[in-house]
């Protein structure tokens, strides 16, 4: 455990008499979520933000990628609003960083978290070196650095390649997303490697980890053990899923003459992805329970209109508009602080 983290402040475990199988406390009894942070060379932001959810009745595991410049202006620091921040410069006081992380998850995902790895990205190498290297197959060339080329293909990545591989995104035409993607092909092959691993060569390779600190987490080596145990018993690759939060790349304009660039989450979408594959033991959420601030802009607003539909809509769209209109504009006032603008053409012709 970090000097700055400490065992996560789980909320209560509802009451049930499900039987798992796992000796390991549960915030939810029949699955187990696991928090996992790769940080970037500062130590301060998370550039690698997952949450690993064990089924633990169905025996599989379903994966949640969190876009590092996730917006969150309600919990990132001010100047980025994007959710890599969250951990050194959160808004949220009188936590540890890590239990920071966990709460904004809880409040805008509706996940509650078990437990936290923490990774430093300077520490990739040297888990990958000591469980032999990752084979894996490269879609595409990667250039790092001039003379740090990973070519397309069939390959065994050792560790400082693997860091090269997993932290790569200026060369993608989604930036970052393109980079969250690639994390996918490493996560796959990596567990694929840890799959075909004996019993002993995946217990040394984690003791090995554990006493070298290479990780930081709230989870003794027992517990690890016992986690690490599952998956190799009850895991495979056909029934460990990993699903990103839907979005889009948007700006956001903090007011100091900046852009930050961001990534807007779709909220009914992730609603949808939420209750197909993490709340299977917790029962659906609607959108009203998240806090995410994504393709609402904010909003949370539902209007009924009733118009002259039988004639045309156009009429009723444009009296929906100078409302809503005219409701922002009073509540805006003065518009002071506010630096955007935007103009539109809109042709009503058919």
């Amino acid at each position: 455990v970090d000097s700055n983290d400490a065992a996560l402040n789980l909320k209560s475990n509802p009451d049930s008499d499900v039987n798992d199988g796992l000796d390991l406390e549960q915030t939810i009894e029949g699955q187990y979520t696991i928090l996992f942070l790769g940080m970037d060379e500062s130590g301060e932001l998370s550039d690698v933000d997952w949450v690993l959810q064990f089924d633990l009745i169905a025996g599989s595991m379903n994966i949640l990628q969190i876009p590092r410049d996730s917006y969150m202006p309600d919990y990132a620091s001010y100047s980025t609003t994007k959710f890599n921040s969250i951990y050194h410069s959160g808004q949220e006081t009188g936590v540890t960083p890590i239990q920071r992380v966990v709460n904004a998850i809880q409040e805008n995902f509706c996940i509650y978290v078990d437990a936290y790895v923490k990774l430093n990205c300077v520490d990739i190498a040297n888990i990958v070196d000591s469980v032999g290297g990752i084979p894996i197959t490269l879609p595409e060339q990667i250039t790092y650095e001039a003379d740090k080329i990973l070519p397309a293909g069939e390959q065994t990545l050792n560790g400082q390649q693997s860091e090269w591989f997993v932290r790569f995104r200026h060369g993608y035409a989604e930036g970052d997303i393109g980079r969250v993607k690639a994390q996918r092909i490493f996560l796959a092959a990596a567990m694929e490697k840890m799959l075909n691993m004996s019993q002993t060569e995946l217990m040394s390779a984690m003791q090995k980890i554990y006493k070298n600190q290479w990780i930081a987490t709230d989870l003794s080596l027992e517990q690890i053990s016992m986690v690490a145990d599952f998956a190799s018993q009850r895991l495979t690759m056909d029934n460990v899923n990993v699903f990103m939060v839907p979005g889009e790349g948007a700006t956001y304009y903090p007011g100091d003459g900046s852009a930050q660039s961001v990534y807007s989450i779709h909220k009914s979408a992730t609603v949808d992805l939420l209750n197909q594959y993490f709340r299977e033991n917790t029962g659906p959420v609607d959108a009203s329970q998240l806090n995410i601030a994504g393709d609402d802009g904010l909003f949370d607003l539902s209007v009924t209109c009733h118009g002259d539909l039988d004639v045309d809509c156009h009429h009723t769209i444009e009296d929906i508009g100078i409302a809503l209109g005219t409701a922002i504009k009073e509540a805006l006032g003065d518009k002071a602080g506010l630096v955007r603008y935007g103009s539109c053409l809109l042709p009503m012709d058919e």
